[in-house]
């Protein structure tokens, strides 16, 4: 993790995204720019965040381990997102920070940087922020949004192994390349080892997967 100064560009995409509109006192907060490199924490389960973390660029991954160290994968949000809001208007990315403000409690799951990524964090200030109209605002429309997204994922839970498998890629790839691990993904998806091969083997059979200079290409198919 490292703090990286504002720049005309990040100012412009902060504004694009809309971000300022979610606070009433947005000048009044501090905020700072922070990025991370591939597999670094962002934010870890049982410590509270030290504010909104609004994903700028990249792709982060939500995930909880099980007693017996098993990774369980609950998301993987990308920058850019867009969050729909009554009345037409929409903010614009994923954020962190959201729920642990509201309940006033730590993070319940683990956060990571998939690849490169740029948050700007805005930190909290709970005795102004109590009396900020735009930011309950946001924070109704972000639950009603994650709320909706819980009801999908339980949706694509149920979909067969090779669907969920290609879903995982399509969010897990950089540019077509898959770098991570076949038993980790198992563990995401909830199947063995031995399941997640065979899925495997049969979309190299089918020209999906292929192997070229020691890394793994996806080529998705048209859903």
């Amino acid at each position: 993790m490292r703090l990286i100064r504002e720049t005309a560009a990040l100012s412009e995409m902060t504004l694009r995204l809309g971000i300022s509109g979610c606070f009433t006192f947005w000048e009044d907060y501090r905020r700072e720019y922070i990025a991370f490199s591939g597999g670094e924490t962002v934010l870890r389960a049982g410590e509270m965040p030290a504010g909104f973390f609004f994903l700028l660029s990249g792709r982060m991954r939500i995930y909880s381990l099980s007693e017996s160290g098993a990774l369980r994968q609950i998301a993987l949000a990308d920058s850019g997102r867009e969050v729909p809001a009554r009345g037409g208007s929409r903010y614009g990315t994923a954020v962190l920070g959201d729920v642990e403000f509201m309940r006033r409690e730590p993070a319940p799951n683990h956060v990571e940087s998939v690849g490169d990524t740029v948050f700007l964090r805005v930190a909290y200030d709970f005795e102004k922020m109590e009396g900020d109209l735009l930011l309950y605002k946001f924070l109704a429309h972000s639950m009603e949004w994650k709320m909706s997204s819980a009801s999908s994922d339980v949706y694509a839970a149920r979909k067969p192994l090779r669907a969920r498998f290609s879903d995982y890629l399509r969010a897990a790839t950089d540019g077509g390349v898959f770098r991570g691990s076949y038993l980790e993904a198992a563990q995401c998806l909830g199947c063995s080892y031995r399941q997640l091969m065979r899925v495997v083997s049969e979309m190299y059979r089918t020209g999906e997967l292929a192997k070229q200079k020691g890394a793994i290409l996806f080529f998705p198919k048209e859903k």
